[in-house]
């Protein structure tokens, strides 16, 4: 075993007089740890096979995968039944709607300001192709 890697080794001790300090967590084993480790690397290769292949953030691809999938949505909708940071959802829809790949407009006769978020044509092809790339991809 690596030095990294090696533990300390504690006496051991009966349960009842153990204390905090005597516990350790193998973070190699952790099931949380490697689940997390295991979540960052796979984003990370998405993050970069988005930005490399289609242009788009990984935020943009999920935004447009939502829209596609739910039809129009609101802003509001995107960012909570999508488990998405507000701000962010938002500078992305600024960022797609300048594209053109997607359209938002605001709901009439709301109290509160709403706005719809549609695909628009290309948005709609975008999504289409990068599903199909991602299935070839997959299948490897």
């Amino acid at each position: 075993m690596s030095k990294r890697m090696e533990l300390k080794r504690r006496p051991v001790r009966s349960a009842a007089k153990r204390t905090i300090s005597d516990q350790a967590i193998d973070f190699q084993r952790y099931v949380p740890t490697v689940v997390s480790r295991l979540s960052m690397k796979l984003r990370a290769s998405a993050k970069a096979y988005f930005q490399e292949q289609y242009d788009v953030t990984l935020l943009d691809w999920r935004i447009l995968s939502f829209l596609a999938s739910n039809g129009p949505a609101s802003a509001y909708d995107i960012w909570t039944l999508g488990s998405l940071d507000k701000a962010a959802v938002s500078r992305a829809l600024k960022s797609l709607d300048g594209r053109g790949l997607i359209g938002i407009r605001d709901v009439p006769n709301r109290a509160r300001r709403r706005t719809l978020v549609t695909l628009s044509k290309a948005g709609r092809q975008l999504h289409e192709r990068m599903c199909y790339d991602i299935l070839v991809r997959h299948e490897r």
